[in-house]
């Protein structure tokens, strides 16, 4: 995924991003215990960009509750995520942020939707491995004391495309993810 330039996040605009060797001296010093602190270094590193996108969107439109796994994925809401992203240039049109779901710049919804479909059971998998990456990783990072820092940041960025209708499908208790998969995975706030 390196070599595929899918991650690190290829762009940062706001903010000098970090290069490979950068992140393998992050690895070794936050995962020195590990013979794979880099991988480690990556998926957290990675997590703190633009690809925190595709990361969540690829995970929260799984229908959970059908085996086996991988789950099967609510293809319409993720491709509609993707082309109603609005923030900065992180857009259907910019070339790293689609890069970053192992697709080209679109200029229309339809465009995304069948770039989607052509690279799905792929991007799923990437998500699938960077997200029990992540998850490894934050198990093992050293902890932060609450004297060192006594006000650490908890929220996540604001994805502007996905209104309170998307709240209640992260849970995995959501009745909807048991499908069937023609039900679009979108609840009324109230109603989660």
């Amino acid at each position: 995924m390196v070599d595929s330039c899918y991650v690190p996040y290829q762009d940062i605009p706001d903010a000098p991003g970090k290069d490979v060797e950068e992140i393998k001296a992050l690895g070794l010093r936050l995962f020195p215990f590990s013979p794979h602190s880099f991988q480690l270094a990556m998926a957290v590193y990675d997590w703190t960009t633009a690809s925190f996108a595709r990361m969540v969107l690829m995970k929260i439109f799984e229908y959970t509750s059908i085996p086996p796994t991988p789950y099967p994925l609510d293809s319409p809401n993720i491709a509609n995520a993707i082309w109603k992203s609005n923030w900065g240039s992180y857009v259907p049109s910019n070339k790293f942020y689609m890069n970053s779901f192992m697709m080209k710049p679109a200029s229309t919804l339809q465009d995304v939707q069948d770039q989607l479909c052509d690279v799905e059971a792929r991007l799923q998998k990437f998500s699938i491995i960077q997200n029990r990456l992540l998850g490894a990783a934050f198990a093992a990072m050293p902890r932060t004391s609450v004297f060192y820092a006594p006000q650490l940041f908890s929220g996540q960025l604001d994805i502007s495309q996905l209104s309170l209708d998307y709240f209640g499908i992260e849970m995995l208790e959501c009745p909807l993810n048991a499908g069937p998969t023609s039900e679009s995975l979108v609840v009324s706030f109230t109603a989660a």
